[in-house]
């Protein structure tokens, strides 16, 4: 249950960072078209770094197996009640975070 936790922290800094810097340039320019001036798209693009996005990136790689990991082990390490609440549990911080 501590792991939850923990993914919960982790998961907070980076949410906030992609929703400031990340989430628009998405939004705006690549999923929906929304910006076609090269000026809005290069003010968007601009606060964006590099090593930072390789970095977030790498964490959300890591998220995925981590949650894989807590899938495949919780049918052997807790009981049907605990898995339940781990469930539940993991889903809220994912809504909220993702």
């Amino acid at each position: 249950m501590q792991e939850v936790q923990l993914l919960e922290e982790r998961l907070s800094p980076w949410t906030e960072k992609y929703n400031t810097v990340y989430r628009p340039l998405r939004s705006k320019v690549f999923a929906h078209r929304v910006l076609k001036n090269d000026v809005d798209v290069q003010r968007l693009a601009s606060v964006v770094q590099i090593p930072e996005m390789e970095a977030l990136l790498l964490f959300v790689y890591n998220l995925a197996l981590t949650l894989e990991e807590m899938y495949l082990n919780g049918a052997d390490r807790y009981s049907p009640t605990c898995r339940s609440w781990i469930r539940r549990r993991l889903s809220k911080v994912l809504k909220r975070y993702c």
